[in-house]
């Protein structure tokens, strides 16, 4: 599969099994089993994202660039179950949430990357 998404109607899915088609769009990220514990860069729309497992198995989806030099994040390595920047080290969580800048006590408000809600479903993943 290419690197650019498909756009395809959205399944909304209902805890109890259940689906119906709505009117937003959600876009194929990757196959399932290609996301595994290591980064994985895409594309989607112009977007670049970063993808990749957490030690609990669910897949997580990152904007693809560093708030503080935009180094993409998939340059840098996955520490337990967060992303750590190649560069300068800013560690951010599955949420987009930067938990560590080394050499600084306090944490900038403004470090922080864009998160993408995603789906697991039919083998493929769904953002």
């Amino acid at each position: 599969m290419s690197s650019r998404a498909r756009e395809v109607p959205v399944l909304a899915f209902t805890s109890s099994g259940g689906r119906h088609v709505s009117s937003k769009l959600l876009y194929v990220a990757a196959w399932d089993h290609e996301v595994t514990d290591q980064l994985k860069p895409t594309r989607i729309l112009g977007e670049d994202i970063v993808l990749y497992r957490r030690t609990d198995g669910a897949v997580a989806a990152l904007e693809d660039a560093c708030p503080h030099r935009k180094l993409p994040l998939s340059m840098g390595r996955i520490k337990g179950d967060t992303v750590e920047c190649g560069y300068h080290g800013l560690t951010f969580d599955s949420t987009g949430t930067c938990t560590r800048v080394p050499g600084a006590e306090k944490i900038p408000h403004v470090a922080c990357v864009r998160s993408y809600p995603i789906a697991e479903r039919y083998g493929l993943l769904w953002i």
